[in-house]
């Protein structure tokens, strides 16, 4: 998903630009949400992030109805002590990748 999303915009098809480099970004609600939050903390680093609305914790998402969407559980993140907030620091602080 990260992949697809850093792959979508780098389109052939974008219109070519003279002077400076200016690339949109990307933000999104709830699954789109996710995929800013994983692009920012993941993605190009000179390519804005912004996810509207999905943010949660992992704790919070237990003590309610349970993790329900599978592409917000990264393999070993809880483990390795990564919680979904830590994706909108991981622009700020470094990549993660």
């Amino acid at each position: 998903m990260i992949w697809d999303g850093m792959r979508a915009n780098r389109l052939p098809e974008q219109p070519p630009r003279s002077g400076p480099r200016r690339d949109s970004g990307v933000t999104g609600r709830s699954g789109g949400g996710t995929q800013a939050a994983y692009l920012g903390a993941m993605g190009r680093p000179d390519q804005a992030a912004a996810p509207e609305n999905y943010i949660t914790t992992f704790r919070r998402l237990i003590e309610s109805r349970g993790v329900q969407d599978a592409e917000q559980n990264f393999p070993s993140g809880i483990a390795s002590g990564i919680d979904l907030p830590d994706l909108l620091a991981a622009p700020l602080l470094g990549r993660l990748s």
